[in-house]
């Protein structure tokens, strides 16, 4: 029997809510060739069951948990050393495929072998599935997807990296050969999916876009996106310093430099919430190094006051942004957390 074209893998991590939909949505598709691989890193018998459901009656589901929690680049890795296709596509456990996404993502790839992504729109949704049309279009605009037009992106790079528009883990397709997957390391983390597409992009090989809203992304509340810990962000500072180290994208390089200061200062301010003030003040001081910013020197002098004085001094600087109102957002500003990984 030959394998099939394309390898599904889908993410499970302790969250099992959403499961049963995510994975009825990959088993609609219209387009058939594929196979199902079920990456439990949640440690949990309640994925298991819910797999198994839907297995008993697919051949095409395999079930792969992990016997430790390993963070979901590992575990990931796992599943792709034993997808047999030779296309992947990944789908979160909370999220949906509408029933063409296969079929119109697989197609522009199967019709020129010099392309290595394929990646269309998506839809935002709330967490009882109600979608989300002014949120919809705003991240269409803010990852450049909105004024894509169809076909061969004609700056895949700052497509790819810049603007973080190819959304990996819910509507793209890609060839598994066209990343050195030992480049896959833990330290990416839950920023997985945006450092798979600086991978593709530094093939220089084209880019095909859809302009079609291909999946569903669920907002709601245990989305990564809304915990907040002392090294959330050091996956960014791994992202952007090791793209700068190996000079994948020199015509980058000023951009990643901003970038890679904004993500410092982020840990930095992170690390100082969480009372580590030392650590805190390392990484704003790099971050300073890169770019010299007022705020950041503000910062890292607030990182040598005792915690209950730096207390008082953001309650007053918050009291002050409330009074003056919220800040405008500049013309073709991108929230830069927005780039990676809700789960």
């Amino acid at each position: 029997m030959p394998p099939p074209r394309v390898s599904i893998i889908l993410t499970v991590y302790q969250r099992t809510k959403y499961l049963g939909e995510a994975l009825d949505s990959v088993l609609a598709q219209s387009y058939s060739d594929y196979e199902v691989l079920v990456a439990d890193d949640s440690g949990t018998a309640t994925a298991r069951e819910i797999v198994a459901a839907r297995a008993q009656h697919e051949p095409r589901i395999r079930y792969q948990p992990n016997p430790a929690t390993l963070g979901v680049a590992t575990s990931l890795l796992g599943a792709v050393r034993s997808a047999r296709g030779a296309y992947i596509a990944i789908l979160n456990d909370d999220d949906l495929w509408e029933r063409e996404c296969l079929a119109e993502l697989m197609a522009p790839l199967e019709a020129d072998a010099s392309r290595v992504l394929a990646t269309a729109d998506h839809w935002i949704m709330s967490q009882s599935g109600e979608l989300d049309v002014g949120l919809s279009n705003t991240w269409s605009a803010d990852f450049g997807r909105a004024s894509l037009p169809e076909g061969t992106v004609a700056n895949a790079v700052e497509f790819a990296v810049l603007k973080g528009g190819p959304a990996i883990n819910i509507t793209s397709v890609f060839r598994k050969d066209a990343i050195d997957w030992s480049q896959l390391v833990p330290n990416v983390s839950g920023a997985y999916d945006f450092w798979i597409s600086c991978l593709l992009a530094s093939t220089r090989k084209p880019i095909f876009y859809v302009a079609k809203r291909l999946g569903r992304w669920r907002v709601h509340g245990e989305m990564e996106s809304v915990r907040r810990s002392h090294d959330k962000c050091e996956n960014q500072v791994y992202i952007y310093a090791t793209l700068l180290e190996r000079d994948w994208f020199p015509e980058l390089e000023s951009a990643l430099k901003v970038r890679l200061a904004e993500v410092l200062f982020a840990v930095g301010r992170d690390k100082l919430h969480f009372d580590r003030a030392s650590e805190a003040r390392h990484y704003l001081w790099q971050s300073f190094r890169l770019h010299h910013r007022p705020r950041v020197l503000v910062r890292a002098a607030a990182a040598w006051l005792p915690r209950p004085v730096r207390s008082q001094l953001k309650a007053c600087l918050c009291g002050l942004r409330k009074f003056q109102g919220p800040p405008a957002k500049k013309k073709g500003q991108t929230h830069l957390g927005n780039i990676f990984s809700h789960r």
